[in-house]
């Protein structure tokens, strides 16, 4: 077989989602350490340790070569750039338990209309499904894109987040408490389910993301009722909130994985596969 059809072949090699998820993952690790990183993507011995760490962790063999690699991560941050385009419409919304953008019939028959051929059929799926790799891309952007006044890295980014979160953690109830009905005050009668917690950090992390995204409603329910000078404010305010609960979100993904590694495979394993 030639070279032309050996990347002909890998151009068609096929990815599950949790392969899809662990190669963000491993790329967006690669892009926090400095030795690995360039100003656009991560060295060549990088792309080899991904590789690696990719056949151990899902206990096979990815023979996809490392030009592959970085076209599906390409690929993967081009279906991003397109799903943030649409659910940053106006009048668009977002399915909360799905994740799918929230539009007209005839706004999405407009949107198919007016895109190349060869992306009608992915806007077509985040239709029915949304893109379930957001989080991920979403850190591996703000990393590999920020320019200017905007250029904070991420690794200065998770720094500050996890200072906040300490401090918002501070402030909540421990797992072995329970909040009276009408009140604030906490009570120490420790519950039969909270004595079977997995990992206290976990519960807490959930109720931070629970309070941040109470707050980022909030935000946004105030900016659509007024139209003042604080509204750049407070748009800025609701950014950084998700992005906050976007990296909680990520963090506690990554430690309940730790604690159950045994799960991997046969998460990988069930996974639908897709096209590269």
């Amino acid at each position: 077989m030639s070279t032309r059809d050996d990347a002909a072949a890998a151009q068609r090699a096929t990815w599950t989602r949790g392969e899809e998820l662990a190669l963000l993952e491993r790329y967006f690790e690669a892009r926090k350490d400095p030795s690995k990183a360039t100003d656009k993507g991560v060295k060549s011995k990088a792309w080899e340790e991904i590789k690696t760490t990719l056949n151990t962790k899902l206990k096979k063999t990815l023979d996809k070569g490392n030009g592959s690699f970085l076209a599906k991560v390409q690929r993967l941050m081009q279906d991003y750039d397109l799903f943030k385009e649409i659910t940053s419409l106006s009048g668009c919304g977002t399915c909360p338990q799905t994740g799918k953008p929230l539009l007209d019939d005839d706004v999405w028959d407009q949107l198919i209309d007016a895109k190349p051929t060869k992306l009608r059929g992915r806007i077509k799926e985040m239709r029915k499904n949304g893109f379930e790799h957001e989080t991920i891309c979403s850190l591996i952007a703000g990393d590999s894109r920020a320019t200017g006044a905007d250029a904070e890295s991420v690794q200065s980014l998770l720094g500050l987040l996890e200072d906040t979160t300490e401090k918002e953690e501070s402030a909540l109830p421990q797992p072995n408490e329970t909040l009276l009905p009408d009140s604030d005050e906490q009570s120490s009668v420790t519950t039969p389910a909270a004595a079977q917690d997995l990992h206290p950090s976990h519960e807490r992390r959930v109720q931070t993301v629970k309070r941040i995204r109470d707050g980022a409603s909030k935000t946004r329910c105030n900016k659509k009722r007024r139209q003042s000078p604080s509204g750049d404010f407070n748009e800025e305010l609701g950014a950084l909130l998700k992005t906050f609960t976007v990296y909680i979100k990520y963090k506690m993904r990554q430690e309940m994985g730790d604690q159950a590694p045994q799960s991997d495979s046969a998460a990988f394993a069930a996974s639908p596969s897709s096209d590269d």
